[in-house]
């Protein structure tokens, strides 16, 4: 809704890598390697993520974009997550990425999607969404962000 407003918005990048996965090696299959690799998972997303807002960067030249998550959010899914936090994601890198960053918006999950829904949203994108999990990680993330 914000881009036919005109704002520039760049998507979630794990969604753009688990579409490509869901491609490569199909639905069933992504999750189930997602769920064993969860620090490769974690480097890949972060290498998209970082390319993504490097390109919003150079394009936003002082206007306002809108990132749906940011490679910050790596931080956060390593700790709800258990893993380590990718190598690349140095303090340095960390500095940089919030130094772009102006306001953040920590949209708390829906409780109103019925099960059936999650469920079948689940299936067909090969996410793992599930409302407690949500709440976690929007807890985690408003501490990430603070």
């Amino acid at each position: 809704r914000l881009s036919a407003l005109g704002y520039r918005t760049v998507p979630e990048a794990s969604m753009r890598v688990i579409s490509a996965l869901n491609s490569l090696i199909g639905t069933k299959s992504q999750l189930a390697w997602r769920t064993r690799h969860k620090q490769a998972f974690a480097d890949l997303l972060g290498t998209v993520a970082v390319e993504q807002e490097t390109q919003e960067a150079s394009a936003s030249e002082g206007g306002t974009g809108f990132l749906d998550r940011s490679v910050l959010d790596c931080l956060g899914y390593a700790r709800v997550r258990g893993y380590e936090p990718p190598a690349f994601l140095t303090p340095a890198v960390q500095r940089q990425s919030a130094a772009r960053i102006k306001a953040v918006f920590i949209v708390e999950p829906l409780d109103s999607m019925r099960a059936e829904a999650l469920a079948a949203r689940n299936e067909a994108s090969g996410r793992a969404t599930d409302p407690a999990g949500a709440r976690q990680v929007c807890e985690v993330m408003g501490e990430v962000y603070s």
